[in-house]
């Protein structure tokens, strides 16, 4: 019994050093993060030449820009080519309407 209370102690031990291993490596990766997150915003200060509210309206009014969809003939061609399709399907079908 002595033996298990001496290894529970000892793994108690290696748990408390492993935690504050945890604890460093997490504040590095912060800190590692908030670097990271500084770098961008520069860049991106840089590449618009522009910074703070200014910047911010410009990636507002870009990705704006970006989510308008546009009328292509691609699109007006499919549902044309699925309504064929569908009066093809319904050929065979009795109409009680003509």
């Amino acid at each position: 019994m002595a033996l298990n209370l001496e290894r529970i102690a000892e793994n108690e031990q290696r748990i408390a050093k492993l935690d504050k291993t945890i604890q460093r490596s997490m504040a590095k990766k912060k800190k590692l993060m908030e670097e990271n997150a500084r770098l961008t915003y520069t860049s991106l200060c840089e590449q618009y030449n522009s910074s703070g509210l200014e910047l911010l309206e410009i990636l507002k009014r870009e990705q704006k820009d970006k989510t308008v969809p546009e009328k292509s003939d691609a699109v007006v061609g499919s549902a044309g080519k699925s309504e064929d399709a569908e009066s093809e399907n319904n050929k065979d079908q009795l109409s009680f309407y003509n």
